[in-house]
């Protein structure tokens, strides 16, 4: 299991034709920014991007470039594993502790 930060960008789903390249562009520019803290992976995904810090890299200095990032509109940490219900299992024990939670 992988602790991610999940990226949710504005106006770039506009541009059409230029998407790729525009999409290429904010993929390099949190590299650059997230190059002080570490190696960081940049995947993207249609309408959105995942950044999977190296391990050891703090959430909150993860976020901190993240919210310097032109062209964001918001992001937020999550998990990234393996689609399976063990999987699944895990992780919902992991963030949600027996007791904390009610329907």
């Amino acid at each position: 299991m992988q602790k991610i930060h999940l990226l949710h960008y504005g106006e770039l789903a506009l541009k059409l034709g230029n998407r790729k390249l525009f999409e290429e562009k904010l993929a390099a520019n949190i590299r650059e920014l997230a190059a002080p803290l570490g190696r960081v992976a940049v995947k993207r995904l249609y309408g959105r991007m995942i950044v999977m810090p190296e391990e050891g890299l703090a959430d909150e200095d993860v976020a901190d470039v993240l919210d310097r990032v032109f062209g964001l509109a918001y992001h937020g940490v999550g998990y990234y594993e393996d689609a399976s219900w063990e999987n699944l299992e895990a992780i919902t024990d992991k963030i949600l502790p027996e007791g904390e939670f009610s329907f």
